[in-house]
């Protein structure tokens, strides 16, 4: 059947003008004809833009009343395919109604404007059970707009199928018949009835159309609706900002347009609260406005921060706003819009409140903060908080760590019998804290007050919220001020310990210290320590410090004992630490704590001198008597509490025939993280050892001892958790100035260091792991050394390393000695099978210059492999980079004549190795040296004196009745080879 092509309007004509006004105008009446009051016969619409429309002749009458719009009839039943239909517009006329024949596999092609809801419907047809689906003009991807599929839509399980569709955008679709399997039959036919009708726009489609809502001091809710809203204009900035789930946070609320409105006059508080809830349909955002309505900007200026809201906490999808500063009187607009812009039907509630501020809104109706003995939290909330606190004056205006916000609440904390208390915040939904603390600097905090900063933190992470450290005497209040530092409301908690002082806060609680030979400091710490009084538990005098340290009462002071060495004289030094001003008191002692009658007299005292810094002590106390016990006080002449770096030694030599100096260094100040250098000492004779550990708390330290010949000595190195790159030591022979071990500024591994018999040199003999102690190699066998050897020399630089491009790392050196002319060749097999061993040859030398590596090697391996490798009869080369295979061709060897190996391996500290000699003669490398025996050719017998391999001493030829000969051909006696 042909559709309804007619529509009524109210139009609006003046005499002898083609211009008319419409009401409820659409795009589709372009092209209509036009009947009613005050209009000719035979006049159409031919242009303009809704409402006002341009008449193709001029109006006879002047007035408002309703005229009908006419158009011309479509071809047929079927929808219109494509834009123009009827001629001159771009969408079907609506209300409509089309039918169609259709099989199952079939479709209907539509051109659909996103201002009309089509209905397509299979209801009418012999029962089958049919799908409807509405695609892209492809046929392959589904519609976007509302419900693009259905099946069953008409009710009956197994039945035909029905549904509305309002697109997103114009444009041309399909709608597709299918089975309920989605599958082509075409013997299963029937009718598509497809009715077109206007969309029902919202009522606060547009600002100047916003639904009023009344400000309550309860939430009245209204109910309303986002279904087929258009985009209002204009807003500045034309797509809301700061609309992420959390307040202030970055994002558009997935605006794309489908906006309403509503209005909202702030009441005389100036506090306005706009909550929602969702009922169904698609998430939602909102923002708000202020200004004229035709330029409404979005609130709070450049920043728009709070002004909009995507989420109004996690988990719960439906958007909050809350303004606790507005201007009474002035109308708000609020703007509410689907995330995405979907045309779904999104019902949803709102309301609009003047909340009423927390109780602790201010510093004269605080809530009480309770110290515990751990932390109890308060719950608190900055929720409707307004930031207003007349009659106070804060010192400063703004808080020293954060800035001021207009949304804080105030509690307060009574100090208790105790040093000092710790206040921290928890987060809630405030994330981001500031913590303020004040004191009563005048007035009373309900009437013209002044509250003076005490001090301020603030959040630093999302896991570190603020705390605060408050001390004063039992009774003080502090005023603490908290509030989120980007001013969004929410819940946190704060609560109150009590914090106990040092165990060493009193003469009887004093803490012995370690004397060592030297300095090496020990920490300690000061905070929440109070000031100890002329007597104290268990103490009948404690004399305030007198001349040069007579500044007053010592501030945090803390108390240690030390045992006075053999020579009466006991050394006292401080290094800077947290506490870097200082002073240092030595007491002689009569009496006891536990009797009770503990005196303590003044023997010394200082201010300065300490090597570590100018403001620290140093005390060199002398003539106590050896063996007793004094006291020592350390106390804050400056600066914050924290911790103090204490060393108490003795300046008396020590005893041994050889004495060693050991220095512990860590340059950023840091200490060792616990890593410890066990220094281990076996008297000869003595069945078991005395080892004592040292580690380094500070920048620097050293202690000196001292060993007997025959004793045994080794040191080891036990790392902390973890050592740190800048830790280094030093182990210096006194008597010798022989620097037995120098690690200053490397970085130090872990394993023992070095281990010897003490003999009258004092000094260990070299390590493998240097030039000087290299190991000899003169026959076949396993090849294992020392791991944890530690080099005191880098023997290898750019100059002379050759291929060894990672120069001295983990490596062990070895000496050759050739007692002919001949090849020397040999393979080195890594016992660890992952061990890449890499390995460089210098010579020939005489034994005296074998460690003069002033040149390159004469032969360099430093192939990227594991397995064999060595110097083989087969190879060309006389070095190789990473690419090389292993194997370098042998060495021409002189007679006599010394050859330095160093070998090293990457990826593991095990070097050690199966060594094969490969040499022509066999003899060429032995541990025996030259034949014992020697025959002139004259007949007459001689003999030689050989020593070891390699020969460190003359060649001496005993026989007298050999003649001489010519030098290089014979042996001479006297001579040396």
């Amino acid at each position: 059947m042909p559709p309804s092509l007619s529509v009524e309007r109210t139009i609006t004509t003046t005499a002898g003008s083609n211009l008319i006004t419409v009401t409820g105008c659409v795009a589709q009446l372009v092209g209509a004809t036009v009947s009613g009051q005050g209009i000719p016969a035979g006049v159409s619409v031919v242009g303009g833009t809704c409402p006002d429309l341009e008449l193709s002749a001029t109006a006879i009458g002047t007035g408002t009343a309703v005229a009908t719009f006419q158009f011309p009839p479509y071809g047929g039943s079927a929808p219109p395919g494509n834009a123009g239909l009827p001629s001159g517009i771009n969408c079907s006329l609506a209300p409509a109604l089309f039918q169609a024949a259709v099989c199952a596999g079939q479709y209907a092609t539509y051109y659909m404007c996103p201002n009309n809801v089509y209905t397509f419907s299979m209801c009418t047809s012999e029962l089958w059970n049919s799908t409807l689906t509405v695609t892209d003009a492809s046929g392959t991807n589904l519609a976007s707009g509302s419900t693009n599929y259905d099946d069953d839509g008409c009710g009956a399980t197994d039945g035909h199928s029905q549904l509305s569709f309002t697109p997103i955008i114009a444009g041309t679709y399909r709608v597709r018949v299918l089975t309920a399997e989605c599958t082509a039959d075409p013997g299963l036919c029937g009718r598509l009835d497809v009715n077109v009708t206007p969309v029902q726009y919202p009522v606060n489609d547009d600002p100047q159309s916003a639904i009023e809502l009344i400000v309550g001091t309860t939430c009245d809710w209204q109910e309303a609706n986002l279904a087929n809203a258009t985009t209002s204009g204009p807003t500045t900035p034309n797509i809301p900002t700061n609309c992420g789930p959390a307040p202030c946070s970055a994002g558009s609320g997935l605006f794309s347009g489908r906006d309403v409105w509503f209005r909202v006059t702030v009441p005389l508080s100036g506090r306005v609260e706009v909550r929602t809830e969702m009922i169904d349909g698609a998430n939602m955002a909102m923002a708000a406005y202020d200004g004229p309505l035709d330029d409404l900007f979005q609130l709070f200026g450049p920043t728009f921060c709070n002004s909009c809201n995507d989420d109004a906490s996690e988990g719960n999808a439906a958007p909050y706003l809350y303004f606790p500063v507005l201007q009474p009187g002035t109308p708000l607009y609020i703007r509410v819009w689907p995330r995405g812009g979907s045309p779904l039907s999104t019902d949803f509630r709102i309301c609009v409140t003047d909340p009423q501020p927390p109780t602790n809104d201010r510093p004269c109706t605080p809530f009480e903060l309770t110290v515990n003995e751990n932390c109890e939290p308060l719950p608190l909330s900055t929720l409707f908080a307004t930031g207003s606190n007349p009659g106070i004056t804060l010192s400063p205006n703004t808080p020293t760590c954060a800035p001021t916000s207009t949304a804080d609440v105030w509690t307060r904390v009574v100090m208790p019998a105790a040093p000092a208390i710790r206040v921290e915040a928890q987060h809630g939904t405030v994330d981001s804290l500031a913590l303020v603390a004040y004191s009563l600097g005048s007035g009373n905090v309900c009437a013209n007050a002044t509250l003076t900063e005490v001090t301020c933190a603030t959040s630093t992470s999302l896991n570190a919220p603020p705390a605060l450290i408050l001390t004063g005497a039992p009774g003080t209040i502090h005023w603490l001020r908290t509030y989120a530092l980007d001013g969004a409301p929410g819940t946190f908690s704060l609560c109150a310990t009590a914090l106990d002082p040092p165990v060493n806060d009193e003469p009887c609680g004093a803490l012995p210290l370690t004397v060592v030979n030297g300095c090496l400091p020990q920490r300690f710490s000061t905070t929440y320590a109070g000031t100890s009084g002329t007597t104290s538990p268990g103490a009948i005098n404690v004399p305030a410090p007198s001349v040069p340290c007579a500044n007053g009462a010592p501030e945090n002071d803390v108390w240690f004992t030390a045992v006075v060495p053999d020579n009466g004289e006991l050394r006292l030094e401080m290094e800077p630490s947290t506490l870097n001003d200082a002073a240092l008191a030595v007491y002689t002692a009569v009496g006891s704590c536990t009797e009770g009658t503990l005196s303590l007299t003044q023997w010394d005292c200082s201010t300065a001198g300490s090597s570590y810094g100018a403001d620290m002590p140093l005390v060199v106390a002398s003539g106590l008597e050896p063996g007793s016990t004094v006291y020592v006080r350390v106390w804050r002449e400056s600066g914050a509490q924290g911790d103090v770096l204490l060393c108490a030694g003795s300046t008396s030599a020590p005893t041994g025939s050889c004495r060693y100096r050991v220095e512990l260094t860590a340059a950023s100040g840091s200490g060792w993280n616990g890593g410890e250098l066990i220094v281990c000492l076996q008297a000869q004779g003595e069945p078991t050892p005395t080892c004592t550990p040292y580690t380094l708390v500070g920048g620097s330290g050293q202690f000196l001892f001292g060993a007997n010949t025959g004793d045994q000595l080794w040191m080891t190195l036990e790392n902390g958790t973890p050592f740190p790159s800048d830790g280094g030591l030093r182990v210096t022979s006194l008597g010798t100035t022989t620097t037995l071990l120098d690690l200053i500024g490397l970085n130090v591994t872990g394993g023992q260091l070095f281990n010897f018999l003490v003999t009258g040199t004092c000094v260990p003999p070299a390590s493998a792991a240097d030039c000087a102690g290299a190991l000899t190699l003169c026959e076949d066998g396993t090849v294992s050394v020392d791991p944890s050897a530690i080099n005191l020399i880098d023997e290898l630089d750019q100059d002379n390393a050759g291929c060894l491009t990672d120069l001295q790392v983990e490596g062990r050196w070895y000496s050759i000695t050739t007692y002919g002319a001949g090849t020397l060749a040999l393979t080195m097999l890594p016992v660890d099978p992952q061990a890449d061993l890499n390995w460089a040859i210098w010579g020939p030398f005489t034994e005296e210059e074998r460690c003069d590596l002033d040149a390159p090697p004469v032969r360099c391996s430093n192939a990227d492999r594991t397995g064999p490798t060595g110097m083989l009869v087969t190879a060309d080369d006389n070095t190789e980079d990473a690419s090389g295979d292993g194997w370098v061709k042998p060495i021409q060897s002189i007679p006599f004549r010394t050859y330095t190996l160093f070998v090293q391996s990457d990826g593991t500290i095990d070097a050690s190795f199966d060594l094969t000699f490969q040499n022509a003669p066999a003899n060429l490398v032995n541990c025996e040296g030259l034949p014992t025996g020697i025959t002139h050719e004259d007949g007459s017998i001689g003999a030689l004196q050989l020593m070891p391999n390699p020969a460190h001493d003359r060649i001496t030829l005993t026989g007298t009745d050999l003649p001489s000969s010519v030098p290089g051909k014979y042996l001479i006696p006297g001579e040396r080879y």
